[in-house]
């Protein structure tokens, strides 16, 4: 039996452990991890969370006037508002947390925020229907259902970008939008340093103009729609291929590039080695996951393998320092809560992170240094001793984290809670633990 590659499987692949879980994977905690990645997953079907978010927001931009808008707009925030305790609340209940990390990885990997108001009916949606079915599937039909998504086409402003040159350009004078050309590139495939210049930035946004959410005059029901009348019309040359004049196939055939291009293979490599590794991750673990990604044409149930079989992965020392998402959802799995509300919602925010609200499209960082500012851990010190009289009343620090971080836990870590003045600063410092602050 092995605790301590229990304890990292529990705490680095997923999302901390439940007491007395780490005796149960101490078996092979391998094989339980292979397992959640091989689980099938409920297709996304017709869409309907994203279709109920969309209704709401067409009957918004219908009303006639700001009374009429208020229910609705009300009803946006309500959806808003059970979203974000249900992004948590999927992670604390989860029975497959490799999975489930995933998940979020790749929602944050394809960031949309409430910023946009357009975006705020769509939260769950998106996460749901564009991310969940994909995040062991093909990478490429990730990328499609992300960019097909209203919550990305508004989000990145692809829903007003019109092809100068076409029909709906010259009428209306509206222009190219390149906000979802770039990211795509930059953030979501490529990367910064892929090998694309300003030229393939103008001539995928060109590719995808037409690209949009469904709006009230289509078809009930209507997610994604393809308007000829908005597309640059021409042909483009993207990344050395010219694409002739094709409609909704130039940008299909532009994902397909993107999506089996050997520098998104190392991109996507890179992040992944860097969230479940090190914030500089080790170049022979990047390279062995770029390989798989390779050879399987994006296959990302057998990358997650290879990050599984990779020993760098299960290196023993903790480099990664957890976000305020990690904090919170391994104290309530820890303290073995199976529903959390609001206040998780309130508390993650508090600590930095706001539910569906990232700074920026690069998604929140994923690097120690930026949790590590003086204002974020007097957040947590506080959130320590706040959070245990109101989840434990008499449970013993060491016993309570020697449960959840087996023989990972350092002496010097035992010591002081053993030294602690009371159960809730024992508790308290628990928490504050190096061995609890990372995975």
């Amino acid at each position: 039996m092995s605790l301590v590659q229990a304890a990292i499987a529990a705490n680095r692949f997923g999302f901390g452990a439940r007491p007395g879980q780490l005796e149960t994977l101490a078996d092979n905690p391998w094989d339980w991890l292979r397992a959640q990645i091989r689980q099938p997953v409920a297709p996304a079907g017709d869409l309907p969370l994203t279709k109920a978010g969309l209704a709401i927001l067409i009957a918004v931009q219908s009303a006639p006037d700001e009374d009429s808008r208020k229910p609705h707009q009300e009803e946006a925030r309500v959806l808003r508002d059970r979203d974000r305790v249900a992004h948590i609340q999927s992670a604390v209940a989860s029975d497959t947390p490799f999975r489930e990390r995933l998940v979020k990885f790749w929602t944050n990997h394809f960031t949309v925020a409430y910023v946009q108001s357009y975006v705020i009916p769509f939260g769950g949606a998106y996460e749901n229907e564009a991310i969940r079915p994909y995040a062991t599937g093909k990478f490429r039909d990730l990328l499609g259902a992300v960019v097909k998504h209203p919550a990305m086409l508004f989000y990145l402003d692809n829903a007003r970008s019109v092809g100068p040159n076409s029909k709906g350009g010259k009428q209306a004078g509206l222009g190219l939008n390149e906000n979802l050309g770039r990211e795509l590139m930059e953030l979501h495939t490529l990367g910064v340093d892929g090998g694309y210049t300003q030229a393939d930035v103008r001539a995928l946004a060109m590719i995808l103009t037409g690209w949009t959410p469904g709006r009230a005059k289509d078809p009930p029901g209507t997610v994604f729609a393809f308007r000829p009348g908005g597309h640059e019309p021409g042909p483009k040359t993207f990344l050395g291929q010219t694409y002739p004049q094709a409609g909704q196939a130039e940008g299909e055939a532009a994902l397909d590039a993107l999506a089996a291009h050997p520098s998104t293979a190392r991109h996507i490599a890179t992040q992944l080695a860097r969230h479940f590794i090190a914030d500089d991750p080790p170049q022979a673990a990047v390279d062995r996951l770029a390989k798989s990604f390779l050879d399987t044409e994006g296959d990302l149930a057998a990358v997650s393998e290879a990050l599984i079989d990779s020993p760098e992965a299960w290196w023993p020392v903790r480099s990664k320092f957890k976000s305020p998402l990690d904090l919170v959802v391994s104290a309530a799995r820890g303290f073995d809560l199976t529903e959390v509300g609001t206040a998780a919602v309130n508390w993650t925010r508090r600590l930095g992170q706001k539910v569906y609200d990232a700074p920026s499209p690069q998604g929140w960082p994923d690097r120690e240094s930026d949790w590590l500012a003086p204002g974020l851990v007097m957040e947590r010190i506080e959130w320590s001793y706040q959070v245990i009289p109101r989840l434990v009343a008499d449970q013993s620090p060491l016993p309570f984290v020697e449960a959840l971080l087996g023989p990972t836990l350092s002496e010097q870590t035992k010591a002081v809670l053993r030294g602690a003045p009371s159960q809730r600063e024992g508790m308290a410092l628990a928490l504050l633990s190096p061995e609890f602050q990372r995975r």
